[in-house]
């Protein structure tokens, strides 16, 4: 049986393919547990110190990011979405872009105002002024219902 270059590209297509799948199926793992990590400890955060800071909650939520992220995804995908890459810790949280501006801007849209320097509220401030429509207005309705 002789192969073909044909035969090769559609192997070399799928395998991509299973690897962009997996790398997808990681990268969303991850967010999915941050996200669940951050609203889940947000409450108990703030009846502990009603004035925590931004800078605070940051540092208790990435405190062990680096176990996280070894205990959750052996690669993720570059910023291009083209081809894997290995899931190092600081790759991975700037290729989410977890920041601590980040953390402010999630937080507000899901309801909270942590404490934040002038600087950090201009940033969060900017993020949601360039948010779609739909969030600006699922934030409203949050607000209006609290």
């Amino acid at each position: 049986m002789q192969i073909t270059l044909q035969q090769v590209g559609l192997i070399v297509l799928g395998l991509w393919f299973v690897m962009f799948l997996a790398g997808t199926y990681q990268q969303n793992r991850i967010k999915n547990k941050i996200l669940k990590r951050i609203d889940s400890g947000v409450e108990e955060a703030l009846k502990a110190n009603p004035e925590l800071t931004i800078d605070e909650y940051y540092q208790t939520t990435f405190a062990d990011w680096d176990d996280f992220v070894r205990s959750n995804a052996w690669f993720i995908l570059n910023k291009t979405e083209f081809l894997p890459v290995l899931a190092k810790p600081d790759s991975v949280k700037k290729r989410f872009n977890f920041t601590p501006i980040w953390l402010g801007a999630y937080l507000r849209f899901q309801g909270y105002k942590l404490e934040a320097d002038d600087e950090q509220n201009a940033a969060i401030d900017a993020i949601i002024e360039a948010a779609p429509a739909h969030m600006k207005r699922a934030q409203a309705a949050k607000q209006k219902k609290d």
